[in-house]
Formats: C-alpha cells, structure tokens, sequence
C-alpha cells in the first residue's frame, strides 16, 4: 500500500511539472484573434498538412512559431512569430505574410520578411517541417515541429 501511494505520488508529481513547463512558444507573442481555416477538399493532403501551428527554434537562440492559417494550392496566409534574442537584438514579435506555395516531391511555403527569406519544407511525415532563413547571403536551418 506504502509504495503503491509514493508511486502514485511521483506519477503526479511528474505530470504536474510537465503540465507547468511551458511549451517552446510561450515566449512567442501572438496576436489574439487566430482563426484557422481548414483547407479546401481539393487541396492535396500534403499541402493542406501545412494548416495550422508550427514550432521551432533557430540555432537554439530564437524561439519561433508558424501558423497557418490559410492554404490553397498556390498560397498561404500564414503568421510569423518569434520571441527575444539578446544575444541577436531581437525583440518579440510577429508578422502576418503572404506566402507562395510551392507542390511537388517536396512541397513549401516561401515568404519574405523585410530582408529575410523564410522557406518550409513539408517532410514526408506531415509533422516536419525543414525550415531555412536566408538573410544578408547566410542560411540558418533548423526544423519546425506540428503543434496540435
């Protein structure tokens, strides 16, 4: 019986603190008001996997988050979210964007902010996303993770 409660005891304690600890984009602002439609039926499945709420960080500094919130076969509205970076001077934000969408073996979205050209590469497991920034001649990779 005495094992059977401090058993029961540490699987709670354990899924309080995972309960507590905030998810990657807590840090991340975003904007109140998201609504997220779902695709269209004659959107194919790996272009409509895009719907929805992505997390992801770049080079373990920068927190950041995508939401789609609109997809066709040829474009997407989509939100881009990231949260402080000191160590880049970067302060919380996000930005709402059209995006281009490209279909094939390996579908994307592709939009730019301000000097920045973001692309995201749906993985064959739906869940995926290959992120890359482009700016000022560099590339930064890093993946995106599906937030249901």
């Amino acid at each position: 019986m005495k094992k059977t409660v401090l058993l029961l005891i540490a699987v709670l304690m354990a899924i309080s603190i995972m309960i507590a600890t905030p998810s990657q984009g807590a840090s991340v602002p975003l904007p109140e008001d998201i609504k997220i439609a779902a695709p269209a039926s004659d959107v194919p499945p790996e272009i409509a996997a895009f719907s929805g709420k992505w997390e992801g960080d770049w080079d373990g500094v920068l927190d950041a988050v995508l939401i789609v919130t609109e997809i066709n076969r040829t474009e997407a509205t989509v939100i881009y979210a990231w949260g402080d970076a000191p160590e880049w001077n970067t302060k919380k934000d996000y930005l709402k964007h059209k995006a281009i969408v490209t279909s094939g073996e390996k579908p994307k979205i592709k939009f730019f902010g301000g000097s920045r050209a973001f692309t995201f590469e749906m993985r064959k497991d739906l869940k995926t996303l290959n992120a890359e920034v482009e700016w000022r001649g560099q590339i930064s990779e890093t993946k995106f993770k599906k937030v249901n």
